[in-house]
């Protein structure tokens, strides 16, 4: 049971660090109607922020023992998707997903 919270521990905060990031930096609390046409888009730049968070995650976990392992995950993913955000910026319809009218 433990190693698999340690693992969502891992898993988990890059997701908020990338939500935080697209919300509120990338694009500034955008509409609703905005945000559910954006929801059938695969951003890359969002997915790759959170796969190297994660693999920062278990770093910080394991490896180098930091004090708080949440926070510094949280802030590097929150960074790599500003940095990825801006340089990836045309996402990527998912085939077959409809925005909702």
């Amino acid at each position: 049971l433990i190693p698999f919270i340690l693992i969502l521990g891992t898993i988990v905060p890059p997701i908020i660090g990338v939500v935080l990031a697209e919300y509120y930096v990338l694009h500034k609390r955008g509409s609703d109607q905005k945000l559910a046409k954006d929801a059938v888009n695969w951003r890359w730049g969002a997915i790759i922020a959170w796969l190297v968070g994660t693999g920062f995650g278990f770093l910080y976990t394991n490896e180098w023992e930091t004090p708080y392992p949440i926070v510094f995950t949280v802030v590097t993913a929150f960074v790599l998707h500003l940095i990825f955000g801006s340089l990836i910026k045309q996402p990527v319809k998912v085939p077959g997903w409809d925005a909702p009218e």
